[in-house]
């Protein structure tokens, strides 16, 4: 449960508190609205702070998950790390460039197909175990990958 949900039932009780103390209803509102929009702020800042702490760790080549971001590999002297994968960062640079050039998503995907760059395999579960079989280059890949943030 996050903070609002835990919170919004006192709001509300704060908010009839205010009206009935003051004998106005857009006062109680006004603090109820007040004190929503400084939760949502706390919020927001922990989600910020906590996605910098991720990127930070993963530019230092820390892994924080299974997954690796595109354009990394992992470390084979140390699977908890992770390294720059030089195949990847050459597409990542070929999407940039494409999308610059005003490619769009599906065009960028297509392109990189006919191109003959292959894109990641991924797991899939098959007959109760776990396979891995080749990816496909979809528009929805090429958005994250321009949207993840570039390495320092």
């Amino acid at each position: 449960m996050n903070d609002m949900s835990e919170n919004k039932i006192d709001l509300e009780d704060l908010e009839r508190a205010v009206t009935e103390t003051t004998g106005s209803k857009a006062i109680g509102q006004f603090v109820k609205q007040t004190l929503e929009a400084g939760l949502q702020l706390r919020i927001g800042i922990l989600r910020e702070q906590a996605g910098n702490a991720m990127l930070k760790y993963q530019q230092a080549g820390r892994r924080m998950s299974a997954r690796l971001p595109y354009g990394w590999q992992a470390d084979p002297g140390d699977p908890a790390r992770m390294i720059p994968c030089e195949y990847e960062l050459e597409v990542v640079g070929k999407i940039k460039a494409w999308r610059e050039e005003g490619l769009s998503l599906r065009r960028i995907s297509d392109r990189l197909g006919t191109e003959g760059y292959q894109p990641r395999k991924v797991s899939r579960m098959f007959k109760g175990r776990t396979v891995q079989i080749k990816g496909e280059w979809r528009h929805g890949l090429i958005n994250s990958i321009l949207k993840r943030p570039t390495r320092d």
